[in-house]
């Protein structure tokens, strides 16, 4: 069975992920959430210099 291909993680996706998970936590985002870990990883292509679509302008 062949690997799907996968979408890079944009930071206008962890904005929407960020803020979905806030208005369910009463304005907070938890350590252990996936908006948490989808903060992480963009950081993480900005940092090594991702794809050109992670990039912040």
């Amino acid at each position: 069975m062949s690997k799907a291909k996968s979408t890079p993680m944009t930071p206008a996706a962890r904005s929407r992920i960020a803020s979905a998970t806030a208005k369910i936590h009463d304005g907070k985002t938890p350590a252990d959430s996936f908006a948490s870990r989808a903060d992480a990883t963009v950081q993480r292509q900005i940092a090594t210099g991702g794809t050109s679509q992670n990039k912040q302008n």
